[in-house]
């Protein structure tokens, strides 16, 4: 349902204004990305960093192994339909009054094609209840590094749609994509050093 909302949001839209252009029928390729090692659970309490410092665009690049990946300064747009159609009510209700929270987007021009990733510093009573909740969801749970995880990948159109929810201390991930693993939630767990 998310990848045919993005499309009504505008993001297959060229950049400067002009009309969308076809996409390239071909994805450019690298190899696979390594899986990082997430640290366990942060223990201090600094400020979670921007969109740019959790993920430069390099490392999208090297995750996505597509090169036209760009960083989407507006992620409200992004970041409210994740909201409304990728959470359930107890995690939109947690994200929405999370002590802290970041809406990350990148996508390639022209295509609708667009990673999220929603960050929030929950409390252990928000924690809890959101993991909850995902497991009363049919989620598919796993463990990074001692660290809960929670994914799903559905089939839709002609790519699949992945949603991941990835708990690190009182740290929040949430990536939906196209993707086939949930590298950028990974690669930000990694990234955060209190």
């Amino acid at each position: 349902m998310f990848g045919a909302v993005l499309g009504a949001a505008g993001c297959a839209a060229d950049p400067a204004g002009g009309a969308a252009k076809p996409a390239p029928s071909e994805k450019p390729t690298t190899s696979a990305p390594a899986t990082p090692a997430v640290d366990p659970s942060p223990t201090g309490t600094a400020k979670l960093p921007g969109c740019e410092e959790l993920l430069p665009l390099e490392d999208v690049r090297r995750i996505s192994g597509d090169d036209r990946m760009v960083f989407l300064s507006d992620s409200a747009p992004y970041r409210a339909l994740v909201v409304e159609h990728e959470f359930r009510p107890v995690a939109a209700a947690a994200y929405g009054s999370a002590a802290e929270s970041e809406a990350c987007a990148w996508g390639v021009p022209n295509t609708g094609q667009v990673t999220s990733l929603l960050v929030a510093r929950l409390s252990d009573a928000q924690r809890k209840e959101v993991i909850a909740e995902l497991e009363g969801a049919g989620f598919e749970r796993s463990e990074q590094n001692g660290n809960p995880m929670f994914t799903r990948h559905e089939e839709t159109g002609l790519s699949g749609w992945l949603r991941a929810y990835l708990f690190r201390g009182d740290i929040w991930f949430t990536e939906v994509s196209s993707e086939q693993t949930p590298q950028f939630a990974l690669d930000a767990a990694a990234g955060i050093r209190d």
